[in-house]
């Protein structure tokens, strides 16, 4: 008779510490496909991996472009809108 083997519990700040871990990593593979040349082996293994992490993060947040950056939004006050009294 075999036994099963428990698998480990992973809380949300496993969650947290994985996610701020895998932005380093991402930022270091962007950065080395950013040095290769267009289309070599070294650029598509990088956007492989981009392309993982992207999916992990998605998993784990639901937004796979967690680690994308976002532009700000504009003030209200900037907009053409008039300012509800």
């Amino acid at each position: 008779m075999s036994r099963r083997v428990k698998r480990p519990h992973f809380s949300h700040e496993d969650e947290k510490k994985l996610l701020e871990a895998l932005g380093t990593a991402r930022d270091w593979v962007t950065k080395c496909g950013a040095g290769a040349e267009y289309s070599s082996p070294r650029y598509r293994t990088c956007k492989a991996i981009q392309s993982a992490i992207d999916g992990l993060a998605e998993e784990l947040t639901g937004d796979r472009g967690y680690f994308c950056l976002q532009a700000h939004s504009t003030p209200t006050i900037y907009r053409h809108e008039k300012p509800k009294p």
